[in-house]
């Protein structure tokens, strides 16, 4: 999940080792067949099985981009040209249309040597954006051609870059970042070996003091360290301060029971922010201790912050932090990482129904999200956070019945179940099979 390192490295070359050794099964088609479909297209309109258009390509290429965005279409003959200077054997790319319709993608098509996910498969197109936090286009995603995993999503920097020579342009990650780092700070200002902290786990806490809700979110989760701490956990906290001086860290840290990265790393700190891709603040994430094996942090959550409120945390930690497919959309609008203004969400509201319909709500997303791809799943239990935005949004009123919505923000569009005094797994699946048509928002 982007940032790859070592042992992720040598876990591709191993699977791939073990594919040649068996030839027969051709496990390399069947897991990008998972991932861009069964079968793709050409610019010729012709289709062909997903594993015989991709060959034996070490790496693929998701090309998120459009016709009517000029940036893509300045990008495009860039990536053509790159990808001639490549062999089959090192890439092959996938287009992953934007456009809106068939025809405009037809006629995009026709400017690019390589293979595309079909127009009409929409939501598998819409899934790829959301699964791979698409923020804009065009954007170039790596991934390994036989195992799947992503190298980077910044293959359009590469391109434009460091090119062949550093291709596929493979992120540190923030275990091989961290151990550049020989010492953290303590609170009165002492250095803690980094390595002394192999056996914890870590947080790593990205705030700031000029960040006023970094400021109000740092003494919940210093009560939720103290509580963590004294549960017998092993565990340790990093800030990774954004303060725009010294003396502003200094005035911060001061606040904070934890460790912090020393200001003065600040390539450090920046890598540390585009590993987790970190784009707000007060911003949370939580690796694992040093695997005895592989002699690597794994990363168990990019987005642990929400996760802080939860009265579960403590007692089933770690396991509290382990990502989820569905989210409380009262306090986070970000699921598996994904914002829920980038991807087709479903949401179910019920801030006001009763707390047996509140639970069935509630256990009914949690059943249905695991088995759908593609779609982010929330619900709300209370009117916190953006609830009011969205009833507000899509012309719903609060009642004692729940409200069940599917959202395409990108598309600036909802779709409204008929009302239901209990909400169940089967219903929701019946609604997503079938929503209805599409309202515009605020009409």
């Amino acid at each position: 999940e982007g940032c790859v390192g070592s042992s992720a490295r040598r876990t591709a070359a191993s699977k791939r080792e073990r594919e040649k050794a068996h030839p027969l099964v051709d496990r390399r088609a069947s897991r990008m067949e998972a991932v861009v479909g069964p079968r793709l297209v050409r610019r010729d309109g012709s289709s062909a099985p997903t594993g015989s258009a991709l060959g034996s390509s070490a790496y693929v290429g998701l090309y998120f981009s459009a016709h009517w965005c000029g940036p893509c279409r300045g990008f495009t003959p860039q990536l053509v040209e790159f990808y001639e200077s490549m062999g089959r054997d090192q890439l092959e790319i996938v287009f992953v249309s934007s456009d809106k319709s068939g025809e405009e993608m037809a006629s995009y098509l026709s400017s690019m040597p390589w293979p595309a996910v079909p127009f009409e498969d929409g939501e598998r197109r819409k899934g790829l954006g959301a699964k791979f936090r698409v923020k804009g286009i065009p954007t170039l995603v790596i991934v390994d051609g036989a195992t799947g995993e992503v190298i980077t999503t910044e293959g359009r920097a590469g391109v434009s870059g460091s090119g062949r020579a550093s291709f596929p342009w493979r992120r540190e990650t923030a275990d091989e970042i961290l151990r550049t780092v020989p010492s953290l700070l303590a609170s009165g200002g002492d250095p803690v070996p980094t390595s002394s902290l192999d056996s914890k786990y870590l947080f790593l806490y990205f705030s700031a003091h000029w960040c006023p809700p970094c400021r109000g979110f740092t003494p919940r989760l210093a009560a939720f360290y103290e509580r963590l701490r004294a549960s017998g956990a092993r565990v340790e906290i990093v800030f990774v301060s954004s303060d725009k001086s010294r003396a502003q860290f200094d005035e911060y840290f001061a606040e904070m029971p934890w460790l912090a990265l020393p200001y003065d790393l600040r390539d450090q700190k920046l890598q540390l922010s585009k590993c987790f891709e970190v784009e707000g603040i007060p911003s949370l994430a939580l690796l694992s201790p040093v695997d005895p094996v592989s002699g690597e942090r794994r990363v168990v959550s990019r987005d642990a912050r929400p996760t802080v409120a939860d009265p579960d945390a403590v007692p089933n930690f770690p396991d509290s932090f382990a990502p989820k497919p569905y989210a409380d959309i009262a306090t986070t609008v970000e699921c598996g990482g994904v914002d829920i203004n980038d991807a087709p969400a479903l949401v179910v509201l019920a801030e006001k129904s009763p707390p047996d319909v509140q639970r069935a709500a509630v256990d009914a997303v949690k059943t249905v999200a695991p088995t759908r791809d593609g779609t982010l799943f929330f619900y709300a239990t209370s009117p916190d956070g953006p609830v009011a935005r969205l009833r507000a949004l899509c012309r719903t009123a609060a009642s004692r019945d729940p409200t069940l919505l599917k959202l395409d923000i990108p598309n600036a569009n909802y779709y409204l179940a008929p009302p239901l005094d209990v909400l169940t797994p089967a219903a929701i699946t019946a609604f997503l099979a079938d929503p209805g048509p599409p309202t515009p928002f605020g009409s």
